[in-house]
């Protein structure tokens, strides 16, 4: 099962969507307005899809930047180019 936050639903909550795309530094981040909207957004801000990945791309890979793509509007590490994996047919997820 994959779980993953769903940009557009981060409106409601400016500082988690600051964090999140991380606008500005942390030093400039006000945590404990953070942890709240974390805890009153919930699961509301995720979706889930049920996929299956292929076993190269099992492990931890640093995500860097993200953006949202232009294609899907869901946030991807920007160093994989103007859309991401999925929508520029390099999928890695294989979606049942």
């Amino acid at each position: 099962m994959r779980v993953f936050v769903v940009p557009d639903k981060l409106d409601s909550w400016p500082e988690l969507k600051t964090w999140f795309f991380k606008l500005k530094p942390k030093k400039e981040q006000d945590t404990a307005l953070l942890l709240s909207q974390i805890k009153e957004a919930g699961s509301g801000i995720c979706g889930t899809q049920k996929v299956q990945i292929a076993e190269g791309f099992l492990g931890r890979h640093r995500r860097g930047s993200l953006a949202v793509c232009q294609k899907c509007h869901e946030d991807y590490p920007l160093n994989d180019g103007p859309l991401c994996l999925a929508c520029s047919g390099k999928e890695i997820l294989y979606r049942e």
